[in-house]
C-alpha cells in the first residue's frame, strides 16, 4: 500500500503512514501525550474531522481536546447523541426534543410519539435511570458512525421517531 506523509501540528512530528490510515490509528502511532485530555476530533488540512476519518493524501493534522472550542462542540454533540440513545432505549414510545443549549447542559422535552403534544414529566428516579443508562453505554465504548443515506430514508427515520419538524425540513 502507498505511504503518505502526515505532519502532526501538535508534536511537529512528520510521520509516514499507509494511505487510508484513520486519525485514531495515526494518534496511536504518534504516542501523542494529551496530558490526560482525551482527543475528540482533529483538523485535517484545516477541516474538522472525526477520528474515524481516513487520510489518503499528505496532510497536516492537529488533534483537538476539550480545551479546544471545536473539541468542546464535538463533546457536547456526542453527549446529545448519547442522551438520545439512552432515552430511546428506556422510553421507546417517546422522542427526545432537545430545545436549547444552556451554559452547563441542554433543555429538552420527552414527548409521546403517538400524541406529540403530550410531554412526559421526569422525576428524580427517571433522571437516575437515564444517567445510569448513559454510563452503561459509555462503558460499552460504542462508536458513533457517520453515514450518508438517501433523503427519503432520512425522512422515514425522522417520521418513525416522531420528529415531524425535521422530516419537513429535508
Amino acid at each position: 500500500m502507498e505511504k503518505i506523509r502526515v505532519l502532526c501540528k501538535n508534536t511537529m512530528e512528520n510521520i509516514a503512514v499507509e494511505a487510508g490510515t484513520t486519525l485514531l490509528d495515526l494518534l496511536n502511532k504518534l504516542k501523542y501525550d494529551q496530558s490526560g485530555m482525551k482527543v475528540l476530533a482533529a483538523y485535517v488540512n484545516h477541516e474538522l474531522k472525526e477520528l474515524s476519518y481516513k487520510i489518503y493524501l499528505a496532510s497536516e493534522v492537529r488533534f483537538l481536546t476539550y480545551d479546544d472550542i471545536d473539541g468542546r462542540r464535538c463533546y457536547h454533540r456526542s453527549l446529545s447523541l448519547l442522551t438520545q440513545r439512552a432515552i430511546a432505549e428506556l422510553y421507546p414510545n417517546h422522542t427526545l426534543f432537545l430545545k436549547y443549549n444552556l451554559p452547563n447542559g441542554q433543555y429538552g422535552e420527552l414527548r409521546d410519539k403517538e400524541n406529540i403534544g403530550q410531554i412526559l414529566s421526569l422525576d428524580d428516579i427517571d433522571i437516575k435511570k437515564i444517567k445510569d443508562k448513559m454510563k452503561e453505554l459509555v462503558k460499552k465504548d460504542l462508536l458513533i458512525i457517520k453515514s450518508k443515506i438517501p433523503t427519503s430514508e432520512a425522512k422515514e427515520i425522522f417520521l418513525s421517531r416522531g420528529q415531524h419538524n425535521k422530516a419537513r425540513l429535508i
